[in-house]
């Protein structure tokens, strides 16, 4: 049997119908759990809390702050501090910094990292794990 016979029972307009409503389904479901769970860092937050229990299940919440550069005021930074081929190894032509040779600049004594200090750009995550209360 080919594969362009399929399966003689699979019936595609009935499966893609009911995909259609599982995927409205889901999408419904997402959204009120992404509302809830803003709700719940929302009061955490508030509340300074870390860990809430429910009737059946603990959430607790962590924090991460992720550090990056702002990279065109760095490159800025860079230009105004370096010149002639130690600038040339770390701004590229098209503007972007090499952080290999920028690590290695700092390093070798060539560049003070701290001037980079107003680039630096901080995004705060909180994330909830729920688990089953003991």
């Amino acid at each position: 049997m080919s594969r362009r016979d399929g399966n003689p029972g699979f019936n595609l307009s009935k499966v893609i119908d009911e995909y259609k409503e599982s995927k409205d389904r889901e999408n419904a479901l997402k959204k009120a759990n992404d509302r809830m769970g803003k709700d719940i860092k929302q009061y955490m937050l508030d509340n300074e809390m870390t860990k809430a229990n429910g009737e059946k299940y603990t959430v607790t919440m962590s924090k991460t702050v992720k550090q990056k550069l702002n990279e065109d005021l760095a490159i800025e930074i860079i230009k105004e501090n370096l010149d002639g081929a130690l600038l040339a190894s770390v701004i590229k032509q098209k503007e972007y910094i090499d952080e290999d040779a920028l690590e290695k600049l700092v390093y070798n004594g060539d560049f003070d990292i701290t001037k980079l200090a107003k680039a630096e750009i901080n995004t705060t995550t909180y994330t909830l794990r729920t688990s089953v209360m003991k």
